[in-house]
């Protein structure tokens, strides 16, 4: 079970870093269009504050989908079920017990 818990943890980080690879591209290639790109090959003249204020959005709007989805979650009932006590003061060895 060890394993399987390592393996999907491993899985995940591998398809967010694919994930992430991805809308880097997605955003060079859109800034780049449009004149300089977010990612210039000087860190001093890129525009890294942009991406990062791009992440806070994309954070933010996931906040508020979690919030949306969640408060428009119901519980299942779950009905309390009483269990009959079915001790009938004899003891395990057949013998009648008395309670002091």
């Amino acid at each position: 079970m060890r394993s399987l818990g390592i393996a999907l943890y491993l899985s995940v980080i591998g398809a967010a870093s694919f994930l992430c690879s991805f809308l880097i591209t997605i955003v060079d290639h859109v800034t780049g269009k449009s004149g300089k790109s977010w990612f210039g090959k000087d860190l001093n003249t890129s525009r890294l504050d942009k991406f990062y204020w791009l992440l806070a959005a994309i954070t933010t709007l996931n906040l508020f989908a979690f919030v949306f989805f969640a408060r428009k979650y119901n519980y299942k009932n779950v009905q309390k079920v009483a269990v009959a006590d079915c001790y009938e003061g004899k003891s395990h060895d057949g013998r009648a017990e008395t309670m002091v």
